[in-house]
């Protein structure tokens, strides 16, 4: 099973994306996109693989190529789009159905639930439901995908 990467921002991976849909056919190589962002490779690793897990790009030999599916990307589109993907990765696929099944858990709750599932960012359980909880707000807030009472800590899906 593959885990939607930790340290990728929604930002950078728009702007990941907008330079891939700038290049020439749609493609660039990993070294000239460090160049290009001022970038470390390992700073990019998490953000072309968030692209390639929610199949906006491809990778391959080194080049990462956009997909139709990025390239139909406008930024009216990104939050919707996100959200529809976002759902069929993990950990995002089991908190969705966690959700239907509790309506309402905390950031502990969900992490707990799904250490259960072998899904974990990190080996103590607080840290790893704070990790958890950076990225839902991340990504879920962010897309449409979750809310959040920051008041109770407790998440509820939208969709």
């Amino acid at each position: 099973m593959e885990l939607f990467p930790l340290n990728a921002g929604l930002s950078q991976t728009r702007s990941i994306v907008r330079l891939i849909k700038e290049k020439k056919g749609g493609a660039i190589e990993v070294s000239k996109i460090a160049h290009e962002t001022k970038k470390s490779i390992d700073t990019l690793f998490p953000l072309i693989d968030a692209c390639r897990i929610l199949g906006l790009c491809t990778i391959q030999d080194g080049i990462i190529k956009i997909t139709p599916l990025g390239d139909s990307i406008t930024p009216k589109t990104f939050a919707p789009v996100m959200a529809r993907e976002l759902v069929k990765v993990e950990p995002f696929k089991s908190i969705v159905q966690l959700l239907h099944e509790h309506e309402k858990l905390t950031s502990r709750q969900l992490a707990d639930q799904l250490s259960e599932k072998g899904i974990t960012f990190y080996h103590e359980a607080e840290t790893n439901a704070e990790l958890l909880k950076s990225m839902l707000l991340r990504w879920g807030i962010r897309n449409k995908l979750l809310s959040y009472d920051f008041a109770t800590d407790l998440w509820s899906s939208r969709v």
